[in-house]
């Protein structure tokens, strides 16, 4: 799909994803990898909802064919969403690409 997919390597907090994938179109997904038949450990199950709760699509997938869906699945997502980039955002109270909302 052109995109990336980091290996998330979280010293200091367990239970984290193993995979951040950045899909074009500004897509993000959090993956759990695990040995087939296995299932993740309830502090990764955790994370995932914690991910969830914020808007992100986090999952796990033991077999490659779990992994095949995802892939089908972001097909699909991505005819049917659009993302919209945003060039620039500026916080600063006088900055001139900032609306006057008077």
């Amino acid at each position: 799909l052109k995109g990336k997919a980091i290996k998330f390597n979280p010293h200091n907090n367990r239970g984290l994803p193993d995979r951040i994938c950045f899909v074009p179109g500004g897509l993000v997904i959090l993956v759990e990898l695990k040995r087939p038949g296995q299932r993740p450990r309830k502090n990764q199950l955790r994370q995932l909802q914690f991910f969830r709760k914020l808007g992100f699509t986090a999952t796990w997938a033991d077999t490659y064919k779990k992994i095949d869906q995802l892939i089908e699945w972001i097909k699909e997502y991505r005819q049917t969403y659009r993302v919209f980039h945003v060039e620039h955002l500026c916080l600063r109270q006088d900055c001139p690409m900032r609306r006057n909302k008077q």
